[in-house]
């Protein structure tokens, strides 16, 4: 499997949940305390064993609980909305649920618009809804996720969400209790906390690390003018073992994993997302522009857009332009927005609000 391949991944839970909690908590004649012991009378042994799988190789794991930390301002937002559409595009069975209670519905409408949309199982809880987000520990949040297909959910940040306080090792572990218990269902979580400049991986309490199964670290280059150049992914702890750090680049407002070639990755999510963003050219300025932003020769991006076109997935429109065969028209992509929506609430149409 390759860094940066978006995995399609299939539910591997449901054998727990049915044979050993649901099933056996069934008989109303039971007590509470005889259908708990027929219940863990199953040893974990006689379970089919769980393979350690990836949503994006190999910083995020399917059906586990993840840290994303770096100082504000470095991308991690950013990079996780990247992360969570490609998982979104590849697992349409699946629903990712995005919970933000940092980040304004500009910044969001800018960065969805610059990735070329998101698809319908994304749905974005933001402050711009009538509900906020909900907190961790809530039974509406839990109703929700219920009611998603094998969910993915992103809580962004900690401390928007946080009861407590970071340097307490009971207030973080009170935090991640129920977010662990989205984990034994078979759900995969993602927190994002943010750190001071030269800090540790993960500031304030020491049971940030503890609490996790994977954690992510996420630092900036910047150019001459504060714009973020390259993002640098590194693990500081992966229980399914060790992460070599990865890189990407920041190509006209999207992020490609340094490595990315036309003829290695035919049909990847970062070469399909840096066209998206392209579409509208004729063939020989859209390999120009290629070569100039990912070196990638004039040969082998045509090769690729040939096999795209064979795959139905571009398209020729009028004066032999090339565009994404799933955007509707000639205009740039939609933004879709999703969540609790009302007659109050607003649409959300190519990066504009409409009443």
């Amino acid at each position: 499997m390759e860094p940066g391949q978006i995995m399609r991944t299939e539910s591997i839970y449901t054998h727990v949940t049915e044979d050993s909690c649901i099933g056996a908590a069934a008989d109303a004649k039971l007590s509470e305390a005889e259908q708990s012991i027929r219940m863990i009378s199953r040893s974990p042994s006689e379970f089919p064993p769980l393979a350690i799988d990836f949503l994006v190789e190999p910083e995020i794991c399917n059906k586990k609980l993840h840290l994303v930390t770096g100082v504000s301002g470095h991308g991690k937002s950013y990079l996780l909305l990247k992360w969570c559409r490609d998982i979104a595009l590849a697992n349409p069975d699946r629903d990712v649920l995005y919970l933000d209670r940092e980040n304004t519905l500009e910044d969001i409408q800018g960065r969805i618009k610059k990735c070329g949309g998101i698809p319908g199982n994304f749905k974005y809880w933001g402050g711009w809804h009538l509900r906020d987000a909900p907190d961790v520990d809530s039974d509406l949040l839990l109703e929700v996720a219920e009611k998603l297909r094998d969910p993915i959910i992103v809580v962004d940040t900690y401390a928007a969400f946080s009861k407590g306080t970071e340097n307490s090792n009971d207030d973080v572990t009170a935090f991640f209790k129920p977010l662990r218990r989205f984990v034994h269902r078979g759900w995969t979580v993602i927190v994002i906390h943010n750190i001071g400049k030269g800090g540790d991986n993960s500031r304030g309490a020491s049971s940030f690390k503890d609490n996790v199964d994977v954690a992510l670290r996420i630092d900036a280059k910047f150019d001459q003018d504060g714009n973020i150049e390259t993002l640098n992914v590194s693990g500081f702890k992966r229980r399914s073992g060790g992460m070599k750090p990865q890189h990407y680049n920041m190509v006209n407002g999207v992020l490609i994993r340094q490595g990315t070639r036309g003829s290695e990755l035919p049909g990847s999510d970062d070469l399909m997302e840096w066209f998206g963003r392209n579409q509208g050219l004729t063939q020989e300025p859209l390999a120009e522009r290629a070569k100039k932003d990912l070196n990638i020769g004039r040969d082998k991006i045509i090769s690729y857009i040939n096999q795209q076109k064979a795959a139905g997935l571009i398209e020729v429109r009028k004066d032999y332009k090339l565009y994404l065969k799933t955007q509707p028209s000639e205009n740039e992509p939609a933004v879709l927005v999703q969540g609790d929506q009302s007659e109050d609430d607003t649409e959300i149409s190519n990066g504009e609000r409409v009443s």
